[in-house]
């Protein structure tokens, strides 16, 4: 059974005043997350994956604006709602 899990050496979660990064580091590449939280009317996500190895899989990511085997960069806009769902 294969788990929808994060499988990697390091992960930093950070909480500042108006955003959240987070960096999952594995093997010498280091994928980012940033959630701006200032409008909490409009929250914006910006994420960078370096050594994109499965293609298929990024190119099906929300707001991919880049996407090669060096690296894959997106950013979309969403609500609190949609980004956290119970």
């Amino acid at each position: 059974m294969q788990s929808n899990g994060l499988f990697v050496d390091i992960t930093n979660i950070i909480n500042l005043e108006n955003k959240i990064l987070s960096m999952a580091r594995d093997l010498g590449h280091a994928s980012e997350l940033e959630i701006d939280i200032s409008n909490p009317n409009a929250i914006f996500v910006k994420y960078f994956i370096p050594k994109s190895i499965k293609l298929e899989m990024i190119a099906s990511l929300k707001g991919i604006k880049e996407k090669n085997e060096e690296v894959s960069i997106g950013d979309f806009q969403t609500t609190k709602e949609d980004l956290v769902r119970k």
